[in-house]
């Protein structure tokens, strides 16, 4: 765990660029920061602005607590926040915000699938993800949260839900399909 906040922090002050970076469209937000002037990156963790040093965001968070750090070149920087990050910029975020993410985006196409997480506090661990490819994601990995977290609300057309029930045989969970729009060539 220590090995993982070490390297990092090592990412984060010497700035190593990503050439996978993963953008999401429309979801981006310009933002002005008229106080944030200097030479340095700019750190947005769970989609805030942190003034923080390196060393003072990872106190705030455990590695083991991050679904996903990208790192902004920065033109993408700039675009995305401004002259804030014309120095370019790291985009961290928790486990948890990017559940409670997918789970508002999906939401908004289904009052039963927004029902069913406001019945089990939010808990979607008994429910099976069926991906527009046919994949179905059962488990709470990583590779889940990231692959529901990274559909934008865009491309959704919409979001069946059948509820979870009881049979002779056991519970069947609940299923959540996702349907994409047809890309335009």
């Amino acid at each position: 765990m220590m090995k993982k906040l070490v390297v990092i922090a090592i990412i984060l002050t010497f700035g190593f660029v990503s050439t996978n970076l993963r953008a999401q469209k429309n979801q981006s937000r310009l933002v002005s920061f008229s106080t944030l002037k200097s030479n340095k990156p700019i750190y947005i963790l769970d989609d805030k602005v942190i003034s923080d040093t390196v060393a003072n965001i990872f106190n705030k968070i455990r590695p083991d607590d991050i679904l996903e750090i990208k790192v902004l070149g920065n033109i993408e920087s700039s675009a995305l926040y401004g002259s804030a990050g014309a120095y370019g910029g790291y985009v961290i975020v928790t486990k948890q915000y990017g559940t409670k993410q997918y789970q508002e985006k999906f939401s908004k196409f289904s009052k039963d699938y927004r029902s069913y997480l406001i019945a089990h506090k939010g808990d979607d661990s008994r429910i099976c993800y069926v991906l527009p490819d046919g994949s179905i994601l059962t488990d709470n990995s990583i590779d889940k949260q990231r692959k529901l977290y990274e559909i934008n609300a865009s491309d959704i057309k919409s979001i069946t839900f059948s509820k979870e029930s009881e049979k002779a045989t056991g519970i069947k969970p609940a299923i959540v399909g996702i349907n994409i729009k047809a890309k335009n060539n």
